[in-house]
């Protein structure tokens, strides 16, 4: 029997990344609660949407994910948002990965449970994605995404929990347990997002690329620059360093050169810290911004020396 107090991570995805009072609002109320670890937020107006990493036990997640939902239906109008990243919801995705004191199967039991309670509280379509998937309704993110671009109302009627897809309300979310990923942007110095759409195709496993990888290529009219965003989804298959360096032959072949990079959320430190610091041009201080191990031993020890169940 584990004896550890369960504990999973949480990254929820809001449509939401330009009124910061109401953000600043939301976070200083998740720290509010009890055996909630609020790790680290991102934000970004081009995209309109903020990246929260929380981490905590299965009953403070739960409090936190419904406060989200509560402070969405009061700041978020899908109708009105505009912003270069897709979204189906106003709590967009709901990831959750297990860190210690669970088992996989404990973690989707959870995942569902709490679904089924999201849906019946807020009318929320809710679809189910990852290790979370029921047989035979395995629903890939990039897949609902098109959908939503392309307005296909059959494949949005056609949630795991809920059936009514409503923008005039909180949308749907995809929700679910997986394994951890990086999210990373590689910008450049161009305004050119067709150069940009080019590299992220190239780059794509389903296009031939790399393994495990998922790309974007979107401008950013406030920033005037385009990115190529990316999430790894498995970080064992794929090295940043290679992907980094395509990226930036890439671009070169067109005259261009890389901006920076930006990692969004936090990052097993194994993942990238050998290159990342060098090579990607990144911040120096990358353990103490994105180390989701560092972040989160150090939170444990200076404010939840009590941390039980």
């Amino acid at each position: 029997m584990n004896s550890q107090t369960p504990l999973l991570q949480c990254i929820p995805n809001l449509s939401e990344g330009r009124n910061h009072k109401a953000l600043d609002q939301l976070w200083e109320a998740l720290h509010g609660i009890h055996q909630l670890y609020c790790l680290h937020q991102h934000r970004d107006e081009d995209h309109h949407r903020s990246v929260l990493t929380l981490a905590g036990t299965p009953l403070a997640l739960t409090e936190a994910i419904h406060h989200l939902y509560d402070w969405s239906n009061q700041h978020i109008d899908l109708r009105q948002h505009s912003g270069a990243h897709p979204r189906m919801g106003a709590v967009d995705v709901c990831p959750f990965v297990v860190l210690e004191g669970m088992v996989e199967a404990e973690a989707v039991a959870f995942s569902h449970g709490l679904a089924s309670e999201i849906s019946a509280r807020w009318q929320v379509p809710i679809f189910f994605y990852e290790h979370s998937a029921r047989s035979g309704r395995e629903h890939r993110l990039p897949m609902l995404r098109k959908a939503w671009r392309n307005h296909a109302a059959e494949t949005l009627s056609q949630a795991d929990l809920g059936s009514v897809y409503d923008p005039a309300v909180l949308g749907a979310t995809v929700l679910g347990v997986r394994g951890p990923l990086i999210a990373w942007n590689v910008w450049l110095d161009s305004n050119d997002v067709k150069l940009a759409q080019r590299i992220a195709w190239g780059l794509r496993e389903v296009n031939g690329g790399f393994a495990a990888l998922r790309a974007l290529g979107l401008y950013l009219p406030r920033a005037k620059k385009v990115q190529v965003s990316m999430n790894l989804i498995d970080p064992t298959q794929s090295e940043l360093f290679d992907i980094y360096g395509t990226i930036a032959q890439q671009a070169a072949l067109a005259g261009v050169q890389v901006s920076h990079t930006e990692f969004i959320g936090l990052v097993s430190e194994s993942a990238f810290f050998n290159t990342a610091a060098h090579f990607l041009k990144s911040t120096p201080d990358l353990a103490n911004l994105h180390g989701l191990n560092t972040r989160l031993s150090a939170m444990k020890s200076r404010d939840f020396r009590d941390f039980s169940l």
